[in-house]
């Protein structure tokens, strides 16, 4: 138990320095401790038997009825659901195999010793693997639901900030309105504040992502734009500084407020001096998330060859955005790049845009595979 409490202030610790590869070796040092064995071969198929054991193990009972799980009172259990729990966020934009792999593992052990505030977070995290991952769309939103209601009516609220803001943020918006999510977005960030989750407590870019996306009028969605930055630079959060300022950026370009229409350089972001920067020191999902945000302003400018120049580097990149509203984005404003492009295109290069297009059409915005039927 004394080895996972420093575990996890180590994973915290090297999270918000953003060495987030250091954090995962401290987590993954502590599961060796117990045997846990995850290194880098084989993960997926470690992935998706962790996944069928879930299945297994839920039996003929329904998602819902996991609320009525006892309580986990094996201390050894719990010390290893809170390191479970804290590496999960490091892992999301490093290693996506090893992502649904820590969540799997963290329901299984829920499902076998009863749930704790780790379960929570962990039945919403369930939701981003079981809907981008494995095409489960409806099983996502009731996994998300389930880890909700813990919260509420057990009054399980360690870990309250993650997961209002996992469900609000990365599991509503695939079977509902993107808009029905953001009550939960802010009431995570104000419990993250209160309770001192700092990680969580910096990332009011997801509110950000909520606003836009529902078409919100932008001289307010710029103020709380500007109100997540100041937070981020506070906490010293590179990655998510970057991220805040990008999208910015977007609002103020879109407001006619940067000098050049359709360009985030305005004094404040340089775009070359922030793409050198991820070249020498990379930081894959503020990278994947400037990109995403670069292809929309560039479509709206009509700049539609640099627009598909920039979908092209963020396809690579898209697997650090698990379930984020932002691949949405991504395969909508790349299919429309494409399109536009066409007719400007040599004759030689129309065939393998159109061919891109009908690729953005099969493609579910989470992560990749086939469109759930909510769509």
């Amino acid at each position: 138990m004394e080895r996972a409490t420093v575990a996890c202030l180590r994973v915290d610790l090297y999270t918000t320095l953003d060495q987030s590869s250091r954090a995962i070796a401290v987590g993954l040092d502590y599961l060796r401790y117990l045997g846990i064995d995850w290194s880098a071969t084989r993960r997926t198929r470690k992935t998706r038997r962790e996944y069928e054991l879930i299945w297994s193990q839920l039996g003929s009972r329904m998602i819902e009825d996991l609320i009525e799980l006892p309580l986990m009172s094996d201390p050894a259990s719990l010390a290893t659901m809170n390191v479970l729990t804290k590496i999960g966020p490091p892992s999301l934009h490093t290693d996506a195999q090893l992502f649904a792999l820590v969540i799997c593992r963290a329901v299984n052990l829920s499902l076998e010793s009863g749930n704790c505030d780790g379960s929570c977070f962990a039945y919403v995290r369930l939701g981003m693997v079981a809907g981008s991952r494995f095409g489960d769309y409806q099983a996502a939103y009731r996994f998300g639901q389930l880890g909700h209601d813990l919260v509420e009516r057990h009054g399980l609220k360690r870990f309250q900030a993650r997961t209002y803001m996992c469900f609000g943020g990365f599991v509503l918006p695939w079977t509902r309105h993107v808009r029905v999510g953001r009550d939960l977005l802010h009431r995570g960030l104000q419990a993250a504040n209160k309770t001192g989750d700092l990680v969580y407590a910096a990332c009011g870019h997801h509110l950000t992502t909520n606003l836009l996306a529902a078409g919100e009028p932008l001289v307010d969605v710029q103020r709380d734009a500007e109100n997540g930055l100041a937070v981020a630079q506070r906490a010293q959060f590179r990655f998510l500084i970057d991220i805040a300022a990008t999208q910015l950026e977007l609002i103020r370009t879109l407001r006619g407020l940067t000098p050049t229409f359709g360009s985030f350089d305005d004094g404040q972001l340089e775009e070359l001096r922030i793409e050198r920067r991820f070249t020498r020191s990379p930081d894959l999902q503020a990278e994947c998330t400037y990109l995403i945000l670069k292809l929309q302003a560039r479509f709206f400018s009509g700049e539609y060859r640099t627009a598909v120049e920039a979908s092209s580097r963020a396809q690579s990149l898209l697997w650090t955005l698990n379930s984020h509203f932002e691949t949405a984005e991504y395969q909508f404003y790349s299919a429309l790049s494409q399109a536009a492009f066409c007719d400007s295109a040599p004759a030689a290069e129309r065939q393998q845009h159109m061919e891109a297009l009908a690729a953005h059409s099969q493609t579910t915005p989470g992560v990749g595979g086939e469109l759930p039927g909510q769509f």
